[in-house]
């Protein structure tokens, strides 16, 4: 969820013939999907993903786009812009064919989310995650050294392993610095 989280554009890639036209909901892939790629256009099978792909997306719509996802219920509901529905691009690597239609999907989805009405949105959203995670990891990084043998909070770690404390009172006497 990060890497979907932190991308511009989602590319999610399906192969014909192996069943995963099934798959497309239970795994959610509708949702996580800026653009869709039918790999080995070449086999037959691929157009009957394609249109599979294309019927799944029509009859299933989603309230608004990832990125609208990210931004929240609230933003959404704000949101006058133009709509984003995932393109199902079909390439061929064998042949080298579509590599076109693939470059030229993503650069439409990176416009999409460029105008004025989502960029700085989409920007200041990424930076807050960035600034949780790594306030986070610092956070985490401090209190294992002083939950360590000998540390500033060694006592509380041995008191929750005694029974003296509960688990949550061991994190309400962390959160208090004890």
């Amino acid at each position: 969820t990060e890497v979907v989280n932190l991308a511009d554009t989602v590319c999610v890639i399906q192969v014909p013939g192996l069943g995963d036209d099934v798959q497309l909901m239970k795994m959610g892939l509708l949702e996580i999907a800026d653009v869709f790629v039918v790999n080995k256009g070449d086999k037959p099978e691929a157009q009957e993903l394609k249109l599979q792909i294309e019927l799944a997306l029509q009859t299933n719509p989603g309230e608004y786009s990832r990125a609208l996802r990210q931004l929240g219920s609230a933003f959404a509901a704000t949101y006058s812009g133009p709509k984003w529905t995932p393109p199902v691009v079909i390439v061929s690597a064998l042949r080298r064919t579509q590599g076109d239609q693939l470059l030229a999907a993503c650069d439409q989805h990176l416009a999409f989310l460029r105008q004025p009405a989502l960029d700085q949105a989409l920007k200041r959203n990424r930076l807050r995650h960035e600034i949780v995670w790594r306030a986070g990891a610092r956070i985490q990084d401090s209190l294992n050294a002083e939950l360590r043998a000998g540390g500033k909070l060694a006592s509380v770690l041995d008191a929750c392993v005694s029974g003296a404390l509960t688990l949550d009172q061991a994190v309400e006497q962390v959160l208090k610095g004890k």
